[in-house]
């Protein structure tokens, strides 16, 4: 798997980035065998650097992509390997998963996804955000 390290990431990057699992204590040191740092998979949909509304430029937002069919909902979108031949396997992109990453993070882009995928997750994120918008909502 062969990726490039860039100055700037743009929106439909396919990013190889360190985060940690759920079961992260913070209480411990980084380098604790207890505290995991693991690399996945990302896709951009948020670059701070094309945001001309905040001073900041080195942050992203990215949706999770996996390979595990446990974590199927109404929110992942499929996406092929054969479309996007970086990838190493198919997969589904996380729409209800979006993490946020400072460039330190982010080893490098493997690819863009391709546009009928970057469709698909665009109408799924948006199905999501009206859904966390009703939840606000209902709240406040």
């Amino acid at each position: 798997m062969e990726y490039i390290k860039k100055p700037f990431y743009n929106v439909g990057d396919v990013i190889f980035a360190s985060n940690y699992n759920m079961k992260y204590d913070y209480r411990k040191p980084i380098s604790d065998d207890n505290n995991p740092l693991i690399m996945n998979f990302f896709l951009v949909v948020y670059s701070e650097a094309s945001d001309n509304m905040t001073l900041h430029q080195k942050n992203y937002q990215a949706l999770k992509i996996t390979t595990s069919m446990v974590d199927e909902t109404i929110y992942n979108c499929k996406y092929s390997n054969i479309k996007n031949p970086f990838m190493p396997n198919p997969g589904f992109i996380s729409c209800s998963k979006l993490h946020t990453f400072d460039t330190k993070q982010i080893a490098g882009c493997l690819g863009q996804m391709d546009s009928d995928t970057m469709k698909k997750v665009f109408k799924i994120y948006h199905r999501f955000q009206c859904e966390l918008e009703r939840q606000f909502l209902e709240r406040i």
